[in-house]
Formats: C-alpha cells, structure tokens, sequence
C-alpha cells in the first residue's frame, strides 16, 4: 500500500519531459562574469524520455525582483553532465555569460532541449529561481 501511494504521488515517468532540480547543491551567492561554476545544478530526468548532452541543455537569464527578465541576459548556460535516463541524476556546469551586467538579480534556470528551442517549462514543467549577484 505504501508503495502504491509513493508511485501515485511521484511525477517521475507521467510526462515524456519532466525535470526537478534537486536543490541539494549550494549556489554560489556572487558569481563573476565569465567564470565557469562546475556542476553548479543537480536536476532528476522526471520524464519517459532520456536526455542525452546533444539535446538537452541548461539555459536561463537575470530577472530582477518584481520577475521582469533584464534585457539581452537570455543564454544558454551548459550542458548536462552524462547521458540521463528516466529518474537518474546529472549535474551542469553553468558558463557565466561574460556580458551580463554588474549588480543584484535573480538568476532563473531551466532545461532546454538545444535542438529544437523547446523549454522544458513548455510541458509544464518549472525552473528554479537563485538569487544573485554579479560581478
């Protein structure tokens, strides 16, 4: 019984594209333009799909506190680790883009399928929201 009621409240395999970010690791508070932040992001493959490091990615941008995106910070941050099956883990590195601007901001994240441009929050899925600050 216990175990049907785990399955039935798990999203892991109801969706072909389904993540969570497994929010495990500790996020840099100040991160630097250019710099690169190995295996900064640790996410689950929730969906029935595989990723593999041709086709999913990590991208995201600034968004200030009211949730507005800054202007020209949209980027493709890194790709995952290894090849992820359904309710396997991977990690990402993030590249920091080197011209995002100075200041405080809140650093959205999610997967993107590389090939086609299709957010993973396109399928209802959502990113993650770290607050930062950049230098």
């Amino acid at each position: 019984m216990d175990s049907w009621q785990n399955l039935k409240t798990s999203t892991i395999g109801r969706r072909d594209v389904d993540a969570t970010f497994l929010q495990t690791w500790t996020f840099p508070s100040t991160i630097t333009r250019g710099a690169n932040l190995n295996n900064a992001v640790a996410m689950r493959n929730d969906g029935y799909q595989p990723w593999d490091t041709n086709t999913v990615c990590l991208a995201g941008w600034l968004e200030y506190a009211d949730g507005s995106a800054v202007a020209g910070t949209m980027s493709g941050l890194g790709t995952i680790s290894a090849a992820t099956r359904m309710g396997e883990q991977c990690t990402s590195s993030i590249q920091v883009p080197a011209g995002w601007p100075i200041g405080s901001y809140y650093l959205h994240i999610e997967p993107l399928f590389s090939q086609t441009g299709y957010w993973f929050s396109s399928f209802g899925d959502k990113g993650t929201r770290i607050p930062v600050t950049v230098n």
